[in-house]
């Protein structure tokens, strides 16, 4: 049994356009906006067609981690502003710790 070697791909392969794409090839930015909702719209229905558990999967992650940036970047706002009010309060310097006081005899020692 001879393998046969595959044949050699030949020119570019093919690029999948909407049948609206092939009018205009330099769209601008507002004609790509106005178009935007239509394929989002497009997409979601053949996502929805192809695995509705993929998808619901797939949305309940993006929620998910939205959420979790928003109180990363919440948590972050608070202690850079936690941080600029104790360089406040000290006078514009690195804080330092308050004034300690002398250490007190060990009883017995």
């Amino acid at each position: 049994m001879t393998v046969q070697p595959l044949p050699a791909a030949v020119g570019p392969a093919p690029v999948m356009r909407y049948v609206e794409d092939q009018r205009d090839d330099s769209l601008s930015l507002t004609a790509t906006a106005r178009r935007l909702p239509s394929v989002l719209a497009r997409t979601l229905r053949l996502a929805w067609h192809a695995d509705r558990r993929a998808l619901i999967g797939m949305l309940a992650a993006q929620v998910a981690a939205a959420v979790l940036a928003a109180l990363a970047l919440t948590t972050t706002t608070r202690l850079i502003a936690v941080t600029l009010t104790a360089v406040t309060a000290y006078g514009g310097t690195s804080p330092s710790p308050p004034p300690s006081t002398p250490p007190r005899p060990r009883p017995g020692g």
